[in-house]
């Protein structure tokens, strides 16, 4: 019927739970995708809302809990969806709930936090944001973590809160004092914010993309990112698909894009029994060794005697291609490589690290002083040919 579908399916207990845009709430089976029950959702005495798009759906106890555009929340029974309890709302919620502690949590329109006992469905307490009319039709979801709940408002506010009360805990503003465009000054945080590792990793509409400490409310770094988006963290580093489209893959710890591919390492790791690796990750590299191989992407050098070149290993794939070099010793190409450590550069993921302060007497013990230079290096290759004639 033309209507959006905004509420993200959930799965659990064998089913497949989704809710349509006028409130139809329905159970599938999640091997067959028959449908097991349905239930509309929508209040008969509602003559505001024409339209009630948004809200979403959360699992938690054998229990569904769903909220909805047409100013309602309600608790299901996941096995036969039969209604445990139904709570009005003043305004439309578009946000899907998040069940934590015995509480039920959303954000609604006028960017108020709502809390509900999740057995009864009695309204517990509420903080509201300020009001932004200039916002995205959508509301993000609470994220919880013990006895804290971070929540995003379409005023580019994030804000921590406790869980048992609302007390305040901090509150940060997601977007920048200069504004590029008449876009930037949405500031909406239509995402979920994301909490890993300590951090809260969130982004807002207004080119503000940030890790802040759960604790103390602090911001570690921030990116000029917009994003209507759920940042995803895996590992060191977190993902976000910006406005554009575009992935956006970058350090957790620093903020910074960091790059570093190697094709022979990761096989030489399987090959020698101490990883293991998938097909999907098999195709993943050779997809970066064929971008890599592009004329369209890389830039073709030629060292020429005397040349020195500078290449920043974070963010520069680079290369070099076969040769051959002269039989003469002393015609032979001889190119030093020297690695430089910037110590005001934030440190790198552990999984992109190629050398660490801890292997770096190993590495001096098996040195010499100014092997490197032409002449002692020429001195060393004559000696070792010498010792293979013999």
């Amino acid at each position: 019927d033309g209507q959006l579908i905004t509420a993200p399916p959930v799965a659990a207990d064998g089913k497949v739970f989704v809710m349509d845009a006028q409130a139809n709430v329905s159970a599938h089976d999640a091997q067959t995708g028959a449908q097991v029950w349905r239930i509309n959702m929508r209040p008969g005495d509602n003559k505001r809302d024409r339209e009630g798009f948004g809200g979403g759906l959360a699992y938690a106890n054998g229990k569904l809990y769903m909220t909805s555009g047409f100013r309602l929340v309600a608790q299901l029974d996941a096995a036969t969806g039969h209604v445990g309890w139904r709570t009005r709302t003043e305004q439309p919620i578009h946000g899907a709930p998040t069940v934590a502690g015995g509480r039920v949590m959303a954000v609604a329109l006028d960017n108020t936090l709502l809390t509900f006992d999740a057995a009864t469905g009695a309204p517990g307490w509420t903080y509201q944001a300020l009001s932004e009319s200039a916002r995205i039709l959508s509301s993000s979801s609470p994220a919880v973590s013990g006895d804290t709940v971070v929540a995003s408002f379409g005023s580019g506010e994030l804000v921590a809160l406790r869980t048992a009360n609302g007390n305040d805990l901090w509150n940060e503003a997601l977007s920048r004092a200069s504004r590029t465009s008449a876009l930037s000054e949405i500031r909406d945080i239509a995402g979920r914010p994301v909490i890993y590792q300590g951090d809260v990793f969130a982004v807002s509409h207004a080119d503000y993309f940030a890790a802040v400490d759960l604790r103390t409310g602090s911001v570690r770094w921030s990116l000029p990112i917009s994003a209507t988006t759920t940042p995803w963290a895996a590992g060191d580093v977190i993902y976000v698909v910006d406005q554009s489209g575009q992935v956006e893959c970058v350090s957790r710890d620093s903020g910074q894009l960091t790059c570093n591919v190697s094709g022979s390492y990761p096989h030489r790791a399987v090959t020698a029994g101490d990883a293991a690796m998938t097909t999907l990750q098999i195709e993943a590299l050779e997809e970066m060794k064929r971008m890599s191989a592009s004329p369209d992407l890389y830039l073709d050098m030629e060292i020429r005697e005397g040349d020195i070149q500078f290449l920043n290993n974070r963010t520069i794939l680079h290369g070099r291609t076969g040769y051959e070099d002269a039989t003469d010793i002393a015609r032979r190409r001889h190119m030093m490589r020297l690695w430089l450590e910037v110590p005001s550069w934030p440190a790198l993921p552990r999984n992109q690290g190629v050398h660490w302060p801890e292997e770096r007497p190993l590495w001096l013990r098996q040195r010499r002083p100014f092997m490197e230079l032409p002449s002692r290096y020429l001195a060393e290759m004559s000696r070792r040919k010498l010792e293979l004639a013999h």
